[in-house]
């Protein structure tokens, strides 16, 4: 059975300029977590509440898609909304819509459960109803080690959503604090902390393992107990800003996973940094992507033609030098590129801020595989991989295993346990590749193209 990661709050619809996408913070972290426990060892929930609407069940349904296990009731309140404009430099604004279903959340029974981590803000806590029962849970919780992770992501108005008594009772149940220079000024503000070391004082003053300080263009910081409390820095890369949307909800998670993996402090700040950079250079708050030990694996945008191309360029010319005939002048162009991003199916790995790997990642199917000669493994839904290419500069390294690991990762979160590849006979590297990642060799497939049959080794795996 896996361990538990428990997330209580809000959960809504955030209305944005370019349209509406499920959000809310806890909703948002338990995202990111699940994109970096890249081994898979946590179950993550979500304690929440949403309407008896079609907006709760589209949500509902996307908490599943992304892996998430949803323990929401079902009440006469509407599903959240939050309308979200962002300023030019990315910065967003939220209004929030009142007495929402997540003002209503009930009592949480844990029955015998005892969580790994648990994740809760102030928000939810605006309501009497919802902070009974977001700080009872925590009350509840017989794990002394468990990761009490309080990501203050102070909304709307002093007194309306937040006040000293939610900040106080909050901080006194965490024992990991994640807040932004603003928050770290209402802090302040609030009598919480002075302002000479406020951050060491919370770390005292309130016994936590973790403070994380998020401050924009100027970095991060994380202040940590060991023989004293003691801090990391994380300078900012250069980063395209499009906004900030849930850039901290993706730092929280990132740096949750990787600690409960097992990574040190540095190792996780640094983790966290560089998802929440990624996330602040594409638009909304959980974009398409998973993450590994600093590489990002993405859904490619047009953007990214032109640095696809030119790895693909690699690519047949090391097959042209080495007397292959998978890929030639005819195949694939561009503009299989193009048709691979229109449909959803590109996706790029990312290595420091670079394009280093390519490959479409297919739910709808391949026709070619209903006419194998041979037997697969298993029957049902599945992924199959295409156009894999890899950058000369980051060959030898492990990034097509990796890549098929995100896949298998991406496709167990939708529910599919089935991947299905195949090569041309001469692609050894290919071979090499499947054989090393678990795929089993299941027999021939053919395409036909312009009058040509091209026949195809075919393998599959099981995703467990």
């Amino acid at each position: 059975m896996k361990k538990k990661v428990i997330a209580i709050g809000e959960v809504l619809w955030d209305c944005l300029p370019d349209g509406r996408r499920p959000g809310g913070a806890p909703a948002n972290f338990l995202c990111h977590f699940s994109r970096n426990d890249i081994c898979s060892e946590y179950e993550p929930v979500l304690v929440s509440a949403v309407g008896d609407d079609s907006d709760g069940e589209e949500i509902i349904e996307y908490l599943k898609v992304n892996g998430i296990t949803p323990e929401i009731r079902k009440c006469t309140h509407p599903t959240g909304r939050v309308d979200v404009s962002v300023s030019e430099d990315g910065i967003p604004e939220y209004r929030i819509a009142d007495n929402s279903a997540w003002d209503n959340i009930s009592r949480v029974e844990m029955d015998g459960i005892v969580p790994e981590a648990v994740y809760f803000g102030s928000l939810a806590q605006r309501s009497p109803v919802s902070r009974s029962s977001v700080l009872g849970f925590l009350d509840s919780i017989d794990n002394t080690s468990c990761l009490k992770i309080f990501d203050a992501n102070l909304r709307g108005g002093y007194g309306k959503y937040y006040d000293r008594k939610i900040l106080e009772e909050s901080l006194s149940r965490c024992n990991l604090l994640k807040i932004n220079e603003e928050e770290l000024s209402v802090l302040m503000e609030c009598g919480l902390c002075g302002d000479t070391d406020p951050c060491r004082e919370l770390v005292s003053k309130y016994g936590l393992k973790y403070l994380i300080l998020t401050c924009g263009q100027n970095g991060s910081y994380v202040y940590y107990c060991n023989t004293g409390t003691e801090v990391s820095f994380m300078p900012s890369g250069k980063v395209s800003v499009v906004d900030t949307v849930g850039a901290g909800d993706s730092f929280a998670g990132a740096f949750a996973a990787a600690v409960l993996c097992g990574k040190d402090i540095d190792e996780a700040h640094r983790a966290a940094a560089e998802v929440a950079e990624f996330v602040c250079s594409v638009s909304g708050a959980v974009p398409d992507y998973l993450a590994e030990d600093g590489f990002i694996l993405r859904k490619a945008v047009p953007d990214d033609l032109p640095r696809i191309w030119e790895i693909f360029l690699q690519a047949k010319a090391q097959m042209k030098r080495e007397g292959k005939n998978q890929w030639n002048e005819s195949y694939p162009l561009p503009a299989n590129i193009s048709s691979d991003i229109e449909k959803g199916y590109a996706c790029v790995m990312m290595h420091d801020g670079s394009i280093i790997a390519y490959g479409a990642m297919v739910f709808d199917g391949e026709p070619a595989y209903s006419a194998l000669e041979g037997s697969w493994s298993a029957e049902g839904p599945y992924v199959v991989f295409h156009r894999l290419a890899v950058a000369d500069e980051a060959k030898r390294r492990g990034v097509a295993g990796r890549f098929f690991r995100m896949v298998e990762k991406l496709a167990a979160m939708r529910g599919v346990h089935i991947f299905r590849v195949d090569t041309n006979y001469d692609n050894a590297y290919m071979l090499r590749v499947f054989e090393k990642s678990g795929f089993r060799y299941c027999g021939e497939i053919v395409y036909t193209s312009g009058g040509r049959n091209s026949r195809r080794m075919a393998f599959d795996k099981l995703i467990l």
